[in-house]
């Protein structure tokens, strides 16, 4: 059997011969070096015994000298002999991590895997960027391909529309899970993770804070996000822009007063004060950004209808021409009244009624800083409209 170390290899034979030679020098070290240091005196007469007391001490303290360098180069040997089985684990144990990457990357793109064994890679491969920054951009990326592949099929196979007969697709809820309970801070290159186009419909990634933080400046525009729940997630810098995620989107069961159900009203304002809908069947109809962190997020163009940032982080987002008709922004934080007359409610043509209860909703101290102004109508162009 070979041995190696530093680079080289060594047999069994010669590895043995070393140690052996090593101890026999050290033997050699610790009985001759301190009579060959200190002699006896030649003379006739026998030595007294202060002098042999003497002579005995003096060999004695020349021998622990030999015995610490012996007992130091030991040590310093050991040492080297520690670090080299350090560095054979390391280089064992990476070539593992790149096993279990390969297979897991086959499995999860092998059309014939069950929905168990895909599973699993996506776990095992999480397992592998955490124990191993430098594989952290490759498997999330892969894991964010994955979910653009899984959501060409899923929002075309079924209606994201009928809120009752949609299907999530657990594949998809896996994968964004596991990116968004990532940790950032382990991203080499602090690039946005790309999951544009993504059929979110029904993902739940609601937690604690600071759980789910991985989705920062994430690109998702133009994903389907109807009834998704973000509640508590980190969304700072992500790119949202065309997000269809209006409540009146699902055809299937919404009604214009339903739409009014979803939000309730507070400091005077009654509408949807009555008949006011339980969590669960909000949750059928809207997306939830219930205190998640959106600053700087861009919701330019989004469809945003009846979505609830209720004390949700909105320091800078972006709201240009976004549909917030009915969307409550109760206690949100550090919002600011431009940032909210450059989005748009309804559509042109409504009556000075409906215009009215077609503004989200707000708190009493945010409508004092509007001013009375409310939230322009939407344009044609920018086609919003629950029809």
């Amino acid at each position: 059997m070979l041995y190696p170390f530093f680079g080289f290899e060594f047999s069994g034979t010669a590895v043995f011969g070393a140690i052996a030679a090593y101890v026999l020098l050290s033997l050699f070290a610790i009985v001759f070096i301190p009579r060959r240091a200190v002699r006896a005196p030649i003379t006739k007469r026998r030595p007294s015994l202060d002098a042999q007391a003497k002579l005995i001490e003096l060999r004695s303290k020349v021998r622990q000298s030999v015995l610490q360098v012996v007992g130091g180069v030991t040590a310093v040997f050991a040492f080297i002999v520690t670090l080299q089985q350090i560095r054979q684990n390391e280089d064992t144990f990476k070539g593992k991590k790149a096993d279990l990457f390969s297979k897991s990357i086959t499995s999860l793109f092998d059309e014939k895997s069950h929905l168990n064994s895909r599973a699993g890679a996506m776990y095992l491969l999480s397992y592998v960027a955490r124990s191993d920054p430098s594989y952290h951009r490759t498997v999330f990326d892969t894991l964010a391909g994955h979910i653009i592949l899984m959501s060409s099929k899923a929002c075309r196979s079924q209606t994201v529309t009928d809120s009752k007969t949609y299907q999530r697709e657990p594949q998809i809820q896996l994968a964004l899970r596991i990116i968004g309970e990532r940790n950032p801070d382990h991203d080499p290159t602090g690039k946005r993770f790309n999951l544009e186009n993504s059929c979110l419909v029904d993902v739940d990634l609601r937690d604690e804070v600071n759980v789910v933080k991985g989705l920062r400046k994430a690109r998702l525009s133009d994903s389907h996000l109807l009834r998704s729940d973000f509640t508590n997630a980190d969304l700072s810098g992500a790119e949202l822009r065309r997000i269809k995620a209006s409540d009146y989107m699902n055809k299937e069961q919404w009604t214009v007063a339903i739409g009014f159900e979803v939000n309730r009203g507070v400091d005077g304002d009654r509408r949807g004060a009555i008949d006011y809908a339980t969590d669960q069947q909000r949750r059928q109809f809207i997306t939830m950004f219930t205190g998640a962190n959106l600053a700087g997020a861009d919701f330019q163009d989004a469809e945003l209808a009846g979505a609830d940032f209720r004390e949700s982080e909105l320091q800078g987002a972006i709201f240009l021409h976004a549909n917030i008709a009915r969307a409550s922004f109760v206690k949100a934080k550090n919002i600011e009244p431009d940032q909210m007359m450059k989005a748009c409610v309804g559509q042109p043509g409504m009556d000075e009624q409906e215009f009215e209860a077609q503004q989200p909703y707000f708190s009493a101290a945010f409508l004092k800083q509007l001013g009375g102004k409310r939230i322009p109508r939407c344009k044609a162009e920018d086609d919003h409209s629950p029809d």
